[in-house]
């Protein structure tokens, strides 16, 4: 049986924040509740220095021969190449150190860049890159243009025609299995990317299409989703009721998912960070779902759920051997999880 451990977390001296939940906001990064407050502040303090330790394992898995795939041939396997590839361009933004980016831009070649086009448009890597990988594309894409590139906006084109088509060409029983999956067939990662790439592209027709798809299949699916079960689970890398519960704070107007919110949100919070991994893939839940809970806070303003966000990045961090040690099941993949629950501090959907 697995073992929990929450770890103390300090006590808010700061005034209750207002909910962020801004349905007509772009990618300008929004204000974080309670600005000035001495707890975020001192995690937001600390930040550099977290994302540099993170880089070390994901510096080195880039730049590994692994597989025979064009650019993204580290990190073992395809999709992990890629959230290591956009975990060094976030990285880079966010200290502002070029190294991360040049070690990106390695990666990134023309001639390889070319080549991995060549590969989509023939029908991609391999089938188990749809929904998950070519939804970590998409973040990728977005933050190569964040740093004034846009070399991988054919291949982002690919990928947002192939993963809506396929999204859209599910059965609904399928559907609701895989809104509820915990790995790689997860659908609400995949439809927040899609959401957000639209979002991105000031695409409102895409956008709309994405949004019809939440409203009309995933919010007649998720009354059975309960985020007090989150404690109860040993999931895989993904939990999927606060995947789903990011994905509708984030898509959807806050009126249409605030009845849900009420019913689905335990009162008080019990979600120790898990301090065991007992299989690989569960290294990773601490940091995913620190997704969920910096959405949730932003949604609701409830600083409770801050200090879920840096209880569970702080006990993770802690846990090197669970993200730095172990190439073939740890320190390939889980560091990018929590680079990108970090860079949700910039108050964008990466």
């Amino acid at each position: 049986m697995r073992s929990l451990l929450l770890l103390p977390v300090a006590l808010l001296i700061a005034c209750p924040a207002e909910p962020l939940l801004d349905d007509d906001d772009d990618d300008t990064p929004m204000e974080e509740p309670t600005p000035g407050d001495p707890v975020w502040q001192a995690f937001l303090d600390d930040r550099d220095d977290k994302l540099r330790a993170l880089s070390e394992p994901i510096l080195d898995c880039v730049d590994r021969p692994d597989t025979n795939h064009p650019a993204f041939h580290g990190c073992i396997d395809w999709h992990s190449a890629v959230h290591g590839t956009w975990s060094l361009l976030a990285i880079s933004r966010m200290t502002g150190d070029p190294s991360f980016g040049e070690a990106a831009d390695a990666v990134l070649e023309p001639q390889l860049v070319a080549d991995e086009l060549a590969v989509l448009e023939a029908g991609g890597p391999f089938p188990n890159e749809t929904p998950y990988g070519y939804s970590w594309f998409l973040a990728l894409g977005r933050e190569r243009e964040r740093a004034g590139q846009d070399d991988l906006m054919p291949l982002v084109d690919v990928v947002v025609d192939d993963l809506l088509g396929y999204i859209e060409a599910i059965a609904d029983t399928t559907f609701a299995d895989q809104l509820h999956d915990d790995d790689y067939q997860n659908l609400s990662w995949a439809l927040l990317n899609l959401w957000t790439q639209a979002k991105w592209d000031d695409d409102e027709v895409q956008q709309a299409r994405v949004e019809g798809i939440v409203r009309d299949r995933v919010m007649p699916l998720v009354d059975g989703c309960r985020l007090e079960d989150t404690a109860d689970n040993t999931f895989d890398f993904f939990p999927p009721c606060l995947q789903q519960a990011r994905l509708l704070v984030e898509v959807l107007p806050a009126d249409e998912s605030a009845a849900w919110l009420e019913d689905a949100l335990p009162d008080p919070w019990d979600l120790p960070p898990l301090i065991d991994a007992p299989s690989p893939h569960v290294a990773g839940l601490n940091f995913s779902r620190t997704w969920g809970l910096h959405a949730l806070w932003q949604a609701t303003g409830d600083e409770a759920l801050r200090d879920l966000y840096i209880a569970h990045i702080d006990a993770m961090m802690l846990r090197t051997e669970l993200w730095a040690e172990d190439y073939a099941s740890y320190s390939h993949w889980v560091a990018q999880f929590g680079v990108y629950g970090l860079a949700l501090t910039e108050g964008v959907v990466p």
